[in-house]
């Protein structure tokens, strides 16, 4: 759609040039009126930002992970972008900004083998587990209650972790959920449980324990335990304070942060 004409506006010559003076003035003040503004980069005040990919499982974890860093590095904005692995990875394939990945298996990766995305191999920071989270009221016990008529159970689609490991324990223990509804990730399911559109869900444990009272967890030993690895960009590799992110990410500091949130220690 073509822009309305600007009405005409006569200014008095001293006016005009006093407005002239203002605005270059304003233009030359403007930070971040010159030089890259892309992921990774410094601007004029000297502030570098990381931008994260992240698992929707990290929506809690990651601000707390984003304000760790940046006590100690206060030149540098740690932004995250949050989203199931699968949508994250379409994104980057798409051509999206990123400097480091953060997935919630290592399964997610293999679609940008070959694809000259990633710098090097990731490196494993946390494990997270599937649990079954219910509605403390629907008198669900275990794995075998989904079957049951009136049960109606969220479960994340198949082509991100949560739904793989989900359809892979669901088969081991030869249940079939006698009504299912299929998000797009792990919060989206865990969110249909707290607003009471079901009865069960199946989530991580780190994305139950942030609903409190609104649901009970009960544990899936034989689920084993979903790694999240970290990677780099190529994009991200040259730029200093995301391959320091990216490596701190991997410290005692970041591990600490993720088994305050639930998440266990790699092995």
């Amino acid at each position: 759609m073509r822009p309305r004409p600007a009405r005409a506006v006569v200014l008095p010559v001293r006016a005009l040039s006093v407005a002239a003076a203002l605005l270059l003035t304003a233009c030359a003040s403007t930070p971040g009126a010159s030089g890259s503004t892309g992921s990774g980069s410094g601007q004029s005040t000297g502030q570098q930002t990381v931008t994260v990919f992240a698992a929707a499982s990290l929506t809690d974890v990651g601000p707390k992970l984003a304000e760790a860093y940046r006590a100690s590095h206060p030149g540098v904005e740690v932004r995250f972008n949050l989203a199931g692995s699968q949508a994250l990875v379409s994104q980057l394939i798409a051509g999206a900004d990123a400097d480091v990945l953060i997935m919630a298996d290592q399964e997610s990766l293999e679609p940008l083998s070959g694809k000259d995305i990633l710098a090097g191999d990731p490196t494993v920071v946390a494990v997270n587990h599937l649990v079954l989270a219910v509605d403390p009221s629907a008198g669900i016990t275990g794995l075998a209650d989904l079957a049951k008529e009136g049960v109606r159970t969220a479960i994340c689609a198949a082509d991100v972790p949560c739904g793989r490991v989900s359809r892979d324990v669901l088969t081991k223990e030869k249940v079939t959920p006698s009504a299912t509804t299929e998000e797009e990730n792990v919060r989206g399911a865990l969110t249909k449980l707290t607003s009471g559109q079901v009865q069960a869900a199946l989530v991580y444990r780190t994305d139950a324990t942030t609903a409190g009272d609104k649901v009970r967890i009960i544990e899936l030993p034989d689920a084993g335990g979903n790694p999240y690895p970290v990677a780099l960009t190529k994009d991200g590799a040259t730029h200093p304070a995301a391959a320091d992110f990216g490596t701190w990410l991997t410290g005692a500091e970041a591990r600490a942060v993720l088994q305050r949130a639930g998440f266990d220690a790699p092995s």
